[in-house]
């Protein structure tokens, strides 16, 4: 039996059978599709959105939900911290919306499939209290066919798949700082004759991409709403406090303070680098530990090819005891530093019996080579400077990583193999962190700079990630090796008393 909701959207056909009590018992309907007329309203939809979250969705909105709901606006760019709602936001206005104009199209696009069936099941849910019987639109396994003919369908995020839709009455973009320009692009012609309205709902990626242009675009074309981490009452002052020691200010302004981050188009956040390499911070994880703090070095190596020289980085882990105690048990609270000791860059010619002394002389230099190790680039040629590297007996451990242009990493034949997505993405993490650290002024450290501004990321059509430079990235490479077996080290910081 359908609900007393459903049956305010329907127009009932004759019955096809009959139960011994006389209710009918199955139903077909039809659809008036007849362009004059009007969009029907029952009285169990409120007009205004946020009286439909409200009153008939019993959602608890807030303040700045229920005003971004109630926008007339059909150009609206939304930049909010994480987990302020944004998904379900964009849910309701996607289900009102489809409510209360019958026959009409919403489009949810994301950076992938899968994320943008995440909206789309919220949404799903929220039928579901209206005891709106789900059935998918035809054609579209991912997809919403509500009973007065409007469709919500959930997109792949591959551009050239989209053609054919078209008198979009709605589009949402959710993660929209992730989703390539390609995909966008192809998007916006699918509203020119029906003039729709668009919603861009995301947290802050980089100064670069369509929704930072048009979040940063001066004029009046679009509606701008920006909720930061204090403006949500869910989000309370530990948590927050938490994450700043998690993550460090770079990555937590982004997250949580919708800050665009570095100014320019670097796959890394120079700012986190040159926040890493100030005195305040470098001296404080020199003086940090009580008693006697453990120490471990990480050596990361990319091996050199003729146009290109062999580079080294070195990160020390140090992890001791702060002046802090635990509240509850008084114990002094454990903390982990990492400092950048070395970055340096070999000549070119250079024969890999020379690499290899040099790379010894790195080892001992650091003290005992048991509390070495040493991660080196064992793809293409890499695999030859490994075979002479471990005939040399230079007493660290010696980790081969092969990096990968696939999506998931493995083991094999004792070398670990790594997406190179993955690898770029842990070096960019624990650059932000607040952990990492390095002496002011070191040596290498400018062109270590100048190699990160100099790193890009282009996102394919398919959502595949592809890194390129228009300079050398050997030092980028090496940073990225030493720092692989790092982030795991990086605890979430206790509270102190």
């Amino acid at each position: 039996m359908l609900s007393t909701f459903a049956r305010h959207l329907l127009i009932p056909r004759e019955p096809r059978n009959q139960l011994q009590d006389g209710v009918t018992s199955y139903y077909t309907y039809k659809i008036n599709r007849h362009p004059s007329t009007p969009a029907h309203l029952t009285p169990d939809i409120p007009a205004a959105a946020p009286d439909f979250a409200l009153q008939t969705l019993q959602f608890p909105a807030d303040a700045t939900q229920q005003e971004i709901l109630a926008s007339p606006a059909r150009r609206v760019v939304l930049c909010c911290t994480r987990q302020w709602g944004k998904s379900t936001t964009g849910a309701i206005k996607a289900l009102h919306h489809a409510l209360v104009n019958a026959a009409c199209l919403v489009l949810i696009a994301s950076r992938t499939r899968r994320q943008a069936g995440e909206l789309l099941e919220k949404i799903i849910n929220f039928s579901k209290l209206l005891d709106i019987p789900y059935r998918r639109a035809p054609r579209h396994p991912d997809s919403l066919l509500l009973p007065n003919g409007s469709r919500i369908i959930a997109l792949p995020g591959v551009p050239d798949s989209l053609r054919g839709f078209s008198a979009v009455s709605l589009l949402i973009v959710d993660e929209a700082a992730y989703v390539p320009d390609e995909l966008y692009f192809a998007l916006r012609p699918m509203l020119a004759t029906s003039n729709g309205t668009v919603w861009l709902l995301s947290t802050p990626r980089n100064r670069n991409g369509f929704f930072y242009d048009e979040w940063s675009t001066e004029g009046n074309s679009w509606t701008k709403f920006k909720v930061t981490a204090p403006d949500c009452p869910r989000i309370s002052e530990d948590f927050l406090d938490e994450e700043r020691k998690l993550h460090g200010p770079a990555l937590f302004k982004r997250e949580y303070f919708c800050d665009f981050g570095y100014t320019g188009q670097s796959y890394f956040d120079l700012d986190a680098l040159d926040a890493a390499s100030g005195l305040e911070r470098y001296q404080a994880a020199e003086q940090f530990s009580y008693g006697r703090p453990t120490s471990r070095f990480y050596v990361g190596f990319d091996v050199g090819q003729k146009a290109n020289p062999s580079a080294a980085v070195v990160i020390e882990r140090i992890s001791g005891l702060t002046s802090r105690r635990d509240p509850v048990t008084f114990a002094w609270i454990p903390e982990t530093h990492l400092i950048i000791r070395k970055i340096e860059r070999f000549p070119l010619n250079v024969s890999y019996d020379s690499i290899v002394a040099r790379l010894n002389r790195i080892v001992r230099d650091l003290g005992d080579p048991r509390d070495v190790t040493i991660l080196v680039d064992a793809t293409g040629c890499g695999q030859p400077f490994l075979d002479i590297l471990r005939k040399q007996r230079i007493g660290a451990l010696i980790l081969p990583i092969g990096i990968t242009s696939g999506a998931v990493g493995s083991y094999a034949s004792g070398i670990e193999r790594v997406p190179k997505k993955d690898l770029m993405s842990n070096a960019g993490y624990v650059l932000m962190s607040q952990s990492l650290s390095g002496q002011p002024g070191m040596a290498g450290l400018k062109e270590l700079r100048a190699e990160m501004e100099a790193f890009r990321v282009r996102t394919s059509r398919a959502g595949s990630d592809t890194f390129r430079s228009s300079h050398s990235d050997d030092l980028v490479m090496a940073f990225a090796l030493a720092v692989w077996k790092t982030r795991c080290f990086i605890p979430r910081p206790a509270e102190a008393p």
